[in-house]
């Protein structure tokens, strides 16, 4: 086990690993493999979010690519673009990396591209590919048949990168970030639950407290307040103009459907078929085009199966021994 910064890196006794430079950015390691005759050469990057430190990355991770026989290749979040293709937000596309694709370019680097969605990120409407793998010539010579997959996210908000290599008919899987990403989100779901096991305590030591809060709000809320009604003036409520009126006709986009389920807290109360939102939102890849389906015939007139409104309600005693509800 190896670490900078934030960066982890584990790996078996059976690979041959050594650690050649700890950067605050990366992490450079030179592996001996059966797949090559030679060494090969991988540097695992986190790139800063400022842009500034970013800098001292291109240029640091510039003196140590090989430009000749060694095969060599970067993998990890660059926290930044290649292309204009890597970024979406809504429907206008983003801008090429200006310091990143220079560096790229001076040290003759490719992509090695990916299958799987577009997008590593996302937030809201913006969509990017900040994660990526690049290479040499003579890392695309030794390993012609390398793939990057995008898999699905897990507690991150970037999907881990799936990295298979080969050569001569063998095959090696480098799976980055995925266990320590399930470790990590498993142990917030622990500390989760227990967070509600604890505001559950405190509600049964302020049980006097939460009635009269409750009592106090739907007497506000159903309560008659008599008044004279007068009448309102024709000009009291400002109308929409033509753009907004067409703008609400328009038809329901998908990256509009996602950016709601995804605002929803995830671990809410389920619904009556026991899933929560934390699901929908997880398996989002799998089952995002049946919920924008669904959605969107809501919106042309479809009905709502009233079962989707059931909530399961489950009544917790304060005294021992309950025999009514008086």
């Amino acid at each position: 086990m190896e670490f900078s910064g934030g960066i982890w890196i584990g790996w078996k006794n059976s690979i041959d690993l050594e650690v050649v430079s700890n950067h605050s950015q990366f992490i450079l390691v030179r592996i001996c493999s059966k797949l090559h005759p030679h060494p090969v050469f991988v540097a695992f990057v986190y790139g800063s979010p400022d842009k500034q430190k970013r800098k001292i990355l291109w240029n640091d991770l510039s003196h140590i690519v090989h430009r000749e026989y060694v095969p060599w290749m970067a993998i990890g979040d660059f926290n930044a673009i290649l292309s204009s293709e890597d970024k979406k937000n809504g429907h206008v596309k983003g801008r090429r990396c200006q310091s990143f694709g220079d560096f790229t370019d001076n040290a003759l680097l490719h992509d090695l591209g990916f299958q799987g969605p577009p997008f590593t990120w996302h937030r809201g409407f913006l969509s990017e590919r900040l994660d990526k793998a690049v290479g040499n010539d003579s890392w695309v010579e030794a390993f012609p048949n390398c793939l990057i997959t995008h898999l699905p996210r897990i507690k991150s908000d970037h999907r881990p990168l799936l990295m298979k290599f080969c050569y001569d008919d063998n095959c090696q899987e480098v799976l980055i970030r995925d266990e320590l990403e399930n470790t990590l989100h498993h142990e917030e779901m622990l500390w989760k639950q227990k967070s509600r096991c604890e505001w559950l305590n405190l509600g049964d030591r302020n049980t006097s407290y939460f009635h009269r809060q409750a009592v106090n709000f739907f007497q506000k809320l159903y309560r008659k307040n008599p008044g004279l009604s007068r009448s309102l003036p024709s000009n009291a409520f400002p109308r929409l103009n033509i753009e907004y009126v067409d703008y609400l006709g328009q038809r329901v986009m998908n990256e509009e459907i996602r950016a709601v389920l995804f605002d929803m807290a995830p671990l809410k109360a389920p619904g009556s078929d026991g899933f929560q939102v934390a699901f929908f939102q997880n398996q989002w890849d799998n089952r995002g085009e049946t919920i924008c389906e669904w959605v969107k015939k809501v919106f042309e007139g479809g009905t709502i199966n009233p079962e989707f409104n059931n909530t399961l309600i489950e009544l917790i005693p304060k005294v021992s021994n309950l025999e009514n509800f008086s």
